[in-house]
């Protein structure tokens, strides 16, 4: 089951937001798989006061003590359990990072993981397709 709400209208570098998103919800894919039913959220939660995109599943999730440990690049805390390279989510940390935006992540074995992210800081509207970065 994946359930798509409304998203912000940001101004961002599209093919970079793009491949974050996809490398999210394939991420909910596939630790989502031995999941009955299996489901996915993709939309937006206000956080602390702060309107973020998530991406959050039902998945095998991990211990949350290890957030940090998974935006590294080769990172593997499930081992080869998974398919993947390791390079999915330090690409979308470098992206919102390249945005001046904020990532964030819960997780519960067993239980899912639930990403959210801005895509600037506040005061910022994101960056032009050149990499420039444009002011309010």
């Amino acid at each position: 089951e994946v359930e798509v709400g409304a998203l912000p209208a940001c101004h961002v570098d599209p093919r970079l937001v793009r491949q974050a998103l996809v490398n999210l919800f394939s991420n909910a894919l596939k630790f989502t798989r031995t999941s009955r039913p299996a489901r996915i959220e993709i939309g937006t939660r206000v956080i602390d006061g702060e309107e973020m995109i998530c991406v959050a599943d039902n998945g095998v999730g991990f211990d949350q003590k290890h957030a940090d440990e998974i935006f590294k690049v080769f990172s593997r805390l499930h081992g080869q359990d998974y398919e993947g390279t390791g390079v999915g989510l330090a690409i979308v940390e470098q992206v919102v990072r390249r945005h001046g935006g904020k990532l964030v992540v819960s997780s519960r074995e067993n239980e899912g993981t639930c990403f959210c992210l801005t895509l600037w800081e506040a005061g910022q509207s994101g960056i032009t397709d050149e990499g420039e970065r444009i002011e309010d």
